[in-house]
């Protein structure tokens, strides 16, 4: 038996000892009877990187559970849209920012390159990310909360909308788009893979161009209103942009 410390493989070697055969020596059985060797493989560092840190992923896994069920209860009422957006746009971007999440969901599950880690785990790492999907869904849920029957699922102008300017609205003008990157962002944190990466990448694109439209919108619907609070607060970032 044998094992080799630098690759954590096992070697047994089996053959036959002649003093136990029961032919007389110098037999050709004995002789020509070939070694036998069996190679077991250890389980290494290399074959755990593809298992999801515990308890982080667990934790960001429940904080978009409660996003998803309390976006799917809190759908609004049906109101009649003044104006809105192509029914083309909404489909690409629904799709693109649907493909986007499942690139960040899947974390290491991902076969193929998609799936290396890009910076080694590490619990800081992963502690952050975390934090970062709590505060993103909390800060999500309460904008939506706020938002009311004035939310859409597509960029719209709806009958009686109001502009609010109030509670997260103070902080940035999309709030609701701020709090989901944040949410995805520790989460390609927690899970650090080249694919989840390309993910929230793919989600920044998706809904800043989707923020970008709603601003013409709104620009047209509230005037120098809208205006003004452009001017007094970020769209997307606190405090940079």
């Amino acid at each position: 038996m044998h094992r080799d410390n630098a690759s954590d493989w096992w070697e047994f070697s089996l053959a036959p000892a002649k003093r136990h055969c029961l032919i007389p020596p110098g037999c050709r059985a004995c002789r020509d009877t070939p070694a036998v060797t069996l190679t077991f493989e250890q389980p290494t560092k290399r074959s755990n990187e593809r298992s999801m840190p515990a308890p982080y992923w667990a934790i960001t896994s429940v904080c978009w559970m409660i996003f998803w069920v309390y976006w799917s209860f809190s759908a609004p009422r049906g109101r009649p849209s003044k104006r809105k957006v192509a029914r083309t746009f909404t489909v690409l971007n629904t799709g693109w920012l649907y493909l986007s999440f499942l690139l960040v969901w899947l974390g290491r599950s991902v076969p193929g390159w998609l799936g290396l880690l890009i910076v080694p785990q590490n619990i800081v790492i992963d502690v952050v990310g975390t934090a970062f999907a709590i505060m993103g869904v909390a800060f999500a849920i309460w904008s939506r909360q706020l938002h009311r029957n004035n939310w859409s699922g597509e960029v719209a102008i709806t009958e009686g909308q109001q502009l609010i300017h109030s509670g997260p609205y103070t902080i940035v003008r999309h709030p609701i788009y701020a709090g989901m990157l944040l949410a995805l962002l520790g989460t390609t944190l927690v899970s650090s893979t080249v694919g989840s990466l390309l993910g929230f990448v793919m989600a920044v694109l998706s809904l800043w161009q989707k923020a970008c439209i709603e601003e013409q919108f709104l620009i047209v619907e509230f005037g120098e209103q809208y205006a003004n609070y452009q001017r007094e607060v970020k769209f997307l970032i606190p405090f940079i942009y």
